[in-house]
Parts: C-alpha cells; structure tokens; sequence
C-alpha cells in the first residue's frame, strides 16, 4: 500500500487515491513525522493535502485522521496551536515524540538526546529574542539526534554575530517505534 501511495504522491495521483480509499469506506490516516509546526510557508506538504481534503465533502473529510508528530519541544508546543487552528479540516492531533524504526531496540531508545536550537528563536517568523536578530524561518527546522545538521548552518549564527553553540539544545525526548505509533492512532 505505501509504494502505491509514494507512486500516487509523485504522479500528482494522491487525490484520486485518498478519494478511492474514502470511497472504499476506509478511513484515510496522514503522519506527517517531523512536522515541524505545520502548516508553515514552506510545507508542499501540508498545503497540497489541506486543497485535497478542502475539497472533499463533509463526510468525507471526517474519516482523514492527521498526526503531526514533532520531537522538538518548542516546535511542538507551536504545533498544537496550528493543529488547533486547522481542526475545522479533519480529524488532527499532534503528539511530542520522535519516530524510530521497528529495528532499534527499546532498550536504544530508553534516553535518546535530540538536539534543538533554543526556543527564544520563533520557529515560524525565525526571530530571535534573546538577541533581536532574525534568522531564516527554516532555522528551527535543523533539529536531529545529531548535532551535525545544526553545526552546518553555524554560519548562520556567525553572521550575526552569534555563537551558534549556545543556542543549541540537549533534550531527552520520548521515542516511539513507527509500528506502535500506527497501532495507536489507526484503531
């Protein structure tokens, strides 16, 4: 089923085929991991799905069921409001936890560091308060289980002035395995 969606998504397919899964009276589930806060300027993403679910009727759009799955936790709490914000679209929740695959171990994901920039930089506008500067709005997109992503685009930071090391942010997130992340919200 996932390669024939993939094939449908890069066809420009994808609205025939959430309208066929809906018309087979099967509920139509959307995780978009690494969401981010949702909704912003540069998600084809949601913008794409938002036109196609607009467009279906009412009794429709009730059976598309949304999860915006965010580790970051500044990025998250934002998420919330956006999901708020959109819910008259579909059924949409957001939830704060990374996504692994089914081959880690639990005993791996027991306390796993993600790394996140500061949240006095606004992860939609990329204006920083702490230091009155503004940064691309994507700057907050560069979180990971790795510092490496964040450490690239140093030169952000260096070019106002900034230590980009400072902003960065070690969180122990909670971990969810895809398998058990589907299972839940597609019961």
């Amino acid at each position: 089923r996932s390669n024939k969606l993939l094939k449908n998504l890069c066809n420009h397919n994808l609205e025939k085929h959430i309208n066929d899964v809906l018309h087979s009276s099967h509920d139509f589930h959307i995780f978009q991991i690494g969401a981010h806060t949702g909704f912003e300027r540069n998600d084809p993403l949601a913008k794409s799905l938002s036109i196609i679910i607009e467009a279906l009727p009412m009794q429709l759009q009730q059976r598309v069921h949304w999860t915006f799955v965010e580790p970051s936790p500044p990025n998250y709490k934002r998420s919330q409001k956006t999901v708020l914000e959109h819910s008259n679209l579909c059924d949409m929740n957001s939830i704060n936890a990374a996504v692994v695959s089914d081959q880690v171990s639990d005993v791996t994901t027991k306390d796993m560091i993600f790394y996140s920039l500061l949240d006095t930089i606004d992860p939609v506008t990329g204006y920083d308060e702490r230091s009155g500067k503004t940064f691309p709005a994507w700057i907050t997109q560069m979180s990971s289980f790795s510092k490496d992503p964040i450490l690239y685009n140093g030169d952000q930071f260096s070019r106002r002035g900034l230590n980009v090391s400072e902003y960065i942010v070690e969180t122990n997130v909670t971990v969810r395995h895809l398998s058990s992340l589907l299972a839940e919200f597609t019961a």
